[in-house]
């Protein structure tokens, strides 16, 4: 699954389908990838573990 922002569309909404996925009766084989749109004004990931850490003194 990827995420993009997007501010024509509500967040969680499938903008495109990569790849379809399969069942079999009520088994999932494999699943769907998809490109989900997400808000365009959310702020990126934190790439350290431990977050912001204010070291300033």
């Amino acid at each position: 699954m990827v995420e993009v922002p997007s501010a024509d569309t509500a967040p969680g909404t499938i903008i495109q389908v990569l790849q379809d996925g399969y069942t079999i009766k009520d088994r999932l084989l494999r699943p769907a990838m998809v490109i989900v749109s997400k808000s365009a004004d959310t702020p990126p990931a934190s790439p350290s573990p431990g977050g912001n850490l204010d070291t300033s003194a």
